[in-house]
């Protein structure tokens, strides 16, 4: 994955072999790559439903109604609906509104969108509901980029840059 960090099948592949070992983390974190990369790319059509199901493991305590609206938004951000990825993302948030990754992945996908004052303060919420995520210096890099380029989206930051959507 280090030499290709843009194939789909590497990095489902990494997540598989950390999904072996236990951990669960790093799994998730190269299934959300490896989705982003190309969830179409056929070797990694097992990715969601791992994913789904590491995520079940972790978060025993959301709501179904927001783990299905969170599931719609990561659904409509692969579809390229943005819009309908944020509402989905804002519907989870209100069903569970002390989940973390509905309110992070909402402000991804604002800050895709170019709502950058919304993706400040949807990322701002993150860090408060999850002071000691391991992205936490990151997100808050993120955050000081927007808040100095108000004007700037996702596309604008270098590549490597990238938040991905986390589950």
């Amino acid at each position: 994955t280090e030499l290709d960090p843009t194939s789909a099948e590497l990095a489902y592949r990494y997540g598989r072999s950390l999904e072996s070992l236990g951990e669960t983390e790093a799994a998730i974190e190269e299934f959300c790559r490896a989705l982003a990369l190309g969830s179409r790319e056929q070797g990694i059509g097992d990715a969601r439903p791992r994913l789904e199901a590491l995520a079940r493991a972790r978060e025993p305590d959301v709501p179904e109604a927001a783990r299905s609206a969170f599931l719609n938004g990561l659904l409509q951000a692969d579809l390229g609906d943005l819009g309908g990825a944020e509402v989905a993302f804002g519907n989870a948030f209100l069903a569970a509104p002390d989940w973390p990754a509905a309110l992070y992945n909402r402000g991804v996908v604002r800050m895709r969108l170019g709502k950058s004052a919304l993706a400040v303060e949807d990322l701002e919420g993150y860090l408060d509901l999850h002071p000691n995520a391991a992205d936490a210096i990151l997100v808050s890099q993120r955050i000081g980029q927007l808040q100095t380029r108000p004007s700037a989206s996702a596309d604008t930051f270098a590549p490597g840059e990238d938040l991905f959507v986390k589950i």
